[in-house]
């Protein structure tokens, strides 16, 4: 069965991807919580976060695609780390900060 979330892309369009195939990249608790995934079916990098409002559901979360700029300034991954989780996606290990 596949789980398909929803994310707001860089062209503001809405975008889907596979939760069950995404990989879990790297995780950063300052503040908020923010995670990042990558996802192969679409080649593309999300970042989820959980929010401070409240909704129905408890917690508000943003889900967004992020482009390699934003993941070198604000996860501190390398443009080698990004050639990495492209390339072959399964090898990579998921890290926390």
């Amino acid at each position: 069965m596949t789980i398909l979330l929803e994310y707001l892309k860089v062209s503001g369009e809405i975008g889907k991807f596979d939760l069950d195939a995404a990989i879990d990249v790297i995780e950063c608790i300052s503040g908020t919580k923010a995670l990042i995934l990558y996802a192969p079916d679409c080649e593309v990098f999300i970042e989820t976060k959980e929010g401070t409002i409240e909704n129905s559901h408890g917690m508000s979360s943003e889900t967004n695609e992020v482009n390699e700029s934003y993941l070198k300034t604000h996860f501190s991954l390398s443009s080698d780390d990004i050639s990495k989780i492209r390339n072959n996606p399964k090898q990579w290990r998921f890290q926390s900060t």
